[in-house]
């Protein structure tokens, strides 16, 4: 069974978190959860998120439009100093299907 819940928000199921912070965007949908890019590549292991892009073809890059990066400021999810800067987003559940327990705090990878 996998963590990620079944109704593709990005839930984990039995109290596991993510490595990355996450986020809903009330505006762009409810329910599913986001994350930073450069949160994610950083916790899969990549210097960047333009390198986390190039190697993940899958991953699908969202841009943060103005009043999401006001809503992320206020939230305490986003520096100030990105306020006029491009902010770029993945779902939880990408990332999740992605790169699996590198994303989940305390699971261990069994080779």
């Amino acid at each position: 069974m996998s963590c990620v819940s079944s109704l593709s928000n990005g839930a984990l199921h039995q109290g596991r978190r993510f490595k990355a912070s996450t986020f809903t965007l009330p505006n762009r949908h409810p329910q599913r959860q986001y994350m930073l890019a450069i949160d994610a590549a950083r916790t899969s292991g990549f210097r960047d998120s333009l390198y986390y892009f190039r190697r993940n073809l899958l991953a699908l890059k969202l841009n943060a439009t103005q009043p999401e990066k006001e809503y992320l400021i206020e939230a305490g999810k986003l520096g100030s100093h990105l306020r006029t800067r491009s902010v770029t987003l993945i779902t939880a559940r990408s990332a999740y299907k992605l790169h699996g327990a590198k994303m989940i705090i305390g699971n261990v990878l069994h080779l």
